[in-house]
């Protein structure tokens, strides 16, 4: 673990049942950081454009940022990351202590 992180994410396919753990490149936790940046990311290198939000090639992705204990309270929050069904576009909302 560096900087607060442990560099992995875990790929969850619904479709095909199918769980695989992944490593997420240092350079992309410290330009996004995590949260709705880090989400928006992944959302875009691998979402195509004008996906409709119902398609099974869709995501929902789940992010945390750095902070998860923190001795400050506020710090430890997560975000959902998607295409939204309203607008058709990114969306984010984030949750959390």
């Amino acid at each position: 673990m560096s900087n607060g992180y442990h560099q992995k994410m875990l790929r969850v396919d619904l479709t095909a049942r199918k769980a695989v753990v992944e490593s997420i490149p240092e350079e992309d936790l410290k330009k996004f950081i995590g949260g709705a940046g880090l989400g928006g990311e992944i959302l875009r290198r691998e979402v195509p454009a004008k996906l409709p939000a119902y398609d099974s090639r869709n995501q929902v992705i789940f992010t945390t940022c750095p902070f998860q204990v923190p001795p400050v309270g506020g710090g430890a929050k997560f975000s959902i990351v998607g295409i939204s069904p309203v607008t058709g576009t990114f969306a984010d909302t984030a949750g959390g202590a």
